[in-house]
């Protein structure tokens, strides 16, 4: 059981890494702050924010304007994010 809880410990850990970290197109890594996020936009660059990011459908990233709020690409390509959207800076 000890095991079993370390591991899920461990991929929650690394879930969150990978939320607020993205590799840009010359293999770097860039972070966000705490609580924020990163995404990659249509030519490589890692663009990051106040919460989670997302790219939309013409590469522009967007991320919440709220530490650690969600964001999501609904159907029509659009950003959706909690307490609104701001561009990646």
């Amino acid at each position: 059981m000890k095991y079993i809880v370390t591991f899920a410990l461990t991929l929650l850990s690394a879930s969150a890494f990978a939320q607020g970290c993205a590799v840009n197109s010359l293999g770097q890594v860039i972070c966000a702050q705490p609580g924020g996020g990163a995404a990659v936009n249509s030519i490589g660059q890692v663009k990051t924010g106040p919460g989670q990011c997302v790219t939309n459908s013409i590469g522009q990233v967007m991320c919440s304007a709220v530490p650690g709020g969600g964001a999501a690409v609904n159907s029509l390509g659009q950003a959706v994010c909690a307490g609104g959207c701001v561009n990646g800076h």
